[in-house]
């Protein structure tokens, strides 16, 4: 329960510096953060991540992409869905993380409406 909480509290501070700099962030540093697994970069890759699904949620575009997201997809599944489509798509993670976390989300989670 302790790791738990550490790791709650430390995607919240690391989404918090994430904030001030998210435009400058790309498809490499979010995934260079990402393959670096220390507790930090953890729940910061974690933490970005999750803050491109939480605004995406209701059907809210990112960059003029929309996804359906289920509700039982968990974190993991987010954060893998993301970084297997940065890994598989080397030439554009020169653009921005959000943008790419995004198209990656829609193409997982396509609307069918």
């Amino acid at each position: 329960m302790t790791t738990i909480i550490r790791l709650v509290v430390v995607a919240a501070l690391a989404g918090m510096s994430i904030t001030a700099n998210a435009g400058f962030k790309t498809g490499n540093t979010l995934l260079d953060l990402c393959d670096t697994k220390t507790e930090v970069s953890d729940g910061a890759c974690i933490g970005y991540i999750m803050g491109i699904v939480d605004v995406m949620t209701n059907n809210n575009p990112v960059n003029g992409n929309k996804a359906c997201l289920a509700r039982e997809v968990g974190a993991g599944e987010f954060v893998d869905i993301a970084l297997k489509y940065m890994r598989a798509n080397a030439a554009m993670r020169h653009r921005g993380a959000a943008e790419l976390v995004a198209e990656a989300l829609q193409r997982a989670f396509p609307c069918y409406r």
